[in-house]
């Protein structure tokens, strides 16, 4: 595998981006009554190709109901930001086709540079950050009651997560969020 030219980078960035629309208007058309408080693209520190998540308010309860069925206590805001124990994990992952055929074309994960793993996370970033230009996850007080996102669940960097989260996200979106990841 050569360097990946910028033109690579850029297919990547619209391949996620209209993976990640898609997957947006389909929760909410398939879940028109939840009340969804985050959408983002899980992946890894090495980059794999990006992965939807979102969560809701009834969906984090269920989420709690479930565990306290298993007998184990927790609460809403111990798993609020746990994007992958959503009900809604992989919703719309579908449409990632493209998206993983980009990604397969750059070789194996764990013998790229580092180098080109972060391009491929700004690229996941500069998709979201395309959709929200857009007013795909709405505009004013609408916007501001979703967080977006990209992250590396279980053993990401918590500073990287939060530097991609003020990019993509108005100030009043970002209050809790902020709070909660940075303890």
């Amino acid at each position: 595998m050569g360097v990946p030219t910028s033109a690579t980078y850029d297919l990547v960035r619209v391949a996620v981006r209209e993976a990640a629309r898609s997957a947006w208007d389909d929760l909410r058309s398939v879940h028109p009554s939840e009340t969804f408080y985050y959408f983002g693209l899980a992946t890894t520190a090495q980059s794999h190709r990006p992965a939807p998540t979102a969560a809701s308010y009834d969906g984090l309860a269920l989420t709690v109901a479930g565990y306290r069925h298993q007998g184990v206590e927790l609460l809403p805001d111990e798993l609020r930001w746990s994007e992958l124990e959503s009900p809604f994990a992989f919703f719309g992952d579908t449409h990632f086709g493209e998206v993983e055929r980009l990604f397969d074309g750059l070789g194996d994960p764990f013998e790229r540079s580092a180098a080109v793993n972060g391009r491929l996370r700004e690229a996941m970033v500069a998709a979201l950050a395309d959709l929200d230009a857009d007013g795909v996850f709405g505009v004013g007080a609408e916007r501001d009651a979703v967080v977006v996102n990209v992250t590396v669940p279980g053993d990401g960097d918590a500073a990287l997560e939060l530097a991609s989260a003020r990019r993509l996200n108005p100030p009043a979106a970002l209050d809790r969020y902020e709070n909660d990841r940075a303890l």
